[in-house]
Order: C-alpha cells, then structure tokens, then sequence
C-alpha cells in the first residue's frame, strides 16, 4: 500500500488501511480480505455493475478476491 501511495498516480489509499494491514500478522491475506469488503460495498452503488482489479504479478490474490463474488 505504501509502495502504491508513492509510485501510483491517482492511488488513493487511507492511513486506516495502511495500519490494518502493518498490523497484521498476515498482511497478504488482510489485504485480500480488504479488497473484499471494498468491493462489496462499491457493489452498493447505484449504477456500479462491476469492478476492474489490477494487481501486477498477484494473479493468485486476484483469483481469491474474484472467488469471493461467485
């Protein structure tokens, strides 16, 4: 997350999700599990019918997210 704040232009990340995923002790699976609860809840939206993930060199983490909404 902190790599995305510096290095991607328009990458909005909080300072909550930054700490949650310091904190853990598994921040790869937190991590999933975050992109999880932001989906469902963009999902929320009126007019949204979909997302679009991007994650350079992390197909099995996206595979995981993806699985969730199956």
């Amino acid at each position: 997350a902190d790599w995305m704040r510096k290095n991607l232009w328009g990458v909005n990340i909080s300072d909550a999700i930054v700490e949650r995923l310091e904190n853990s002790a598994k921040p790869a699976q937190t991590g999933i599990e975050i992109c999880q609860e932001l989906i469902t809840q963009i999902m929320t939206l009126p007019g949204i019918d979909g997302v679009h993930l991007m994650g350079p060199e992390c197909e099995r983490a996206a595979a995981k997210i993806i699985s969730a909404f199956r």
